[in-house]
């Protein structure tokens, strides 16, 4: 199971950085809504407008924290690329924008540490040689 999610982490990492000169299009994500949480909060749905106003997106998702007060907030939006985020329906606020970058290659380094930690852990105990 590690492994696996090791794999798709190395897949994940590999992709974000073969698509990490995909333009990130800036604009003003409102907040419409605010989908519930399983453990509390909730998870912010709205209208993404691109600077230019040349792109809307409506019903879209916000990663990261919560518009200010007046239900706005900065975001980007990664049209292209792998794992972009059209496919993803998500703008991203300026301190996760660029996460599908460094995130993967996170939890690749802390999976690869797992995975050499529980080789060393079950590893047999060394033979000792007897005399006869």
């Amino acid at each position: 199971m590690i492994t696996a999610l090791l794999a798709v982490s190395i897949v994940l990492g590999v992709g974000g950085m073969v698509s990490a000169n995909e333009p990130v299009v800036w604009g003003t994500f409102t907040q419409q809504d605010c989908e519930p949480k399983g453990r509390g909060g909730c998870r912010s749905i709205g209208v993404w407008v691109s600077d230019d106003s040349t792109i809307r997106k409506e019903n879209i998702y916000l990663d990261g924290w919560p518009p200010d007060p007046d239900g706005s907030v900065r975001a980007g939006y990664r049209p292209h690329g792998f794992n972009n985020d059209d496919e993803n329906n998500i703008v991203h606020v300026a301190a996760t924008a660029h996460g599908w970058i460094w995130a993967p290659w996170i939890l690749t380094a802390y999976l690869a540490g797992v995975i050499v930690h529980y080789a060393i852990k079950w590893r047999p105990p060394a033979r000792t040689r007897t005399q006869e």
